[in-house]
């Protein structure tokens, strides 16, 4: 009987977090060594062994890549840092939407509204004036046919 028994280690190595910047050192992309083929102009952050490592993408920041007004959340200078909202103003200034062709007809149909509405109301003060002025001339006209 043969009482060797054989034990196989398994070596586990650490998966490897890294970061893309820009020139202003905003964070625009997280990965991590499992999934990125060329660590060309990437920047490597930390490692360790948990999902937090593995799923670095949608794991690793905390607060997300980007916030719910698609700002990005950090920038990279030797460490994570999380930008302030002043930093976020500053960098991400909110961009005006550019109004759509309905937006733009409905604008114009709401000024031609409004312009209809202004001459029915000029039209109807006139009509208002021409029919006091027809009554005062029929009047003075009574009054003078009749001798009064």
């Amino acid at each position: 009987m043969d009482n060797n028994i054989e034990i196989v280690v398994i070596e586990i190595k650490p998966v490897k977090v890294y970061v893309k910047i820009d020139s202003n050192k905003i964070v625009k992309e997280v990965g991590s060594s499992n999934f990125i083929q060329n660590l060309e102009g990437w920047i490597y952050i930390d490692e360790g062994y948990s999902d937090k490592y593995y799923q670095a993408q949608g794991n690793y920041l905390e607060k997300g890549l980007m916030d719910s007004k698609y700002r990005y959340n950090y920038k990279y200078d030797t460490k994570l840092i999380e930008l302030t909202e002043e930093e976020k103003n500053i960098l991400f200034p909110p961009i005006e939407p550019k109004p759509t062709e309905i937006d733009i007809l409905t604008e114009k149909n709401s000024t031609l509204e409004k312009a209809l509405l202004e001459m029915a109301e000029v039209q109807s003060k006139e009509y208002e004036n021409r029919t006091i002025l027809e009554n005062a001339v029929l009047d003075l006209a009574n009054t003078i046919a009749g001798g009064k």
